[in-house]
């Protein structure tokens, strides 16, 4: 998910919406515990915020897409 704040991007990355993680079903299996039957999903995801130069093109969508795709590559990645 990505938001133009000025001359910054907010990209938002976090597991695609088709692939449910192991730490979802922890946190889903944590709230039928504490009798939160209602919750079927959680996920957790993190923000970058792109802040560009006054001079510099605004990103476009293949370069953000570029970006997530690497971060998810390294948050994927072991240590």
């Amino acid at each position: 998910m990505f938001y133009v704040v000025g001359l910054s991007v907010v990209v938002e990355v976090g597991p695609r919406l088709s692939f449910t993680t192991a730490w979802s079903a922890n946190a889903v299996s944590i709230c039928k515990a504490c009798a939160l039957p209602e919750v079927t999903r959680i996920e957790r995801s993190r923000r970058y915020l792109l802040s560009l130069a006054p001079e510099v093109a605004p990103l476009d969508q293949t370069q953000l897409d570029s970006f997530a795709g690497l971060v998810r590559l390294l948050l994927a990645s072991p240590g």
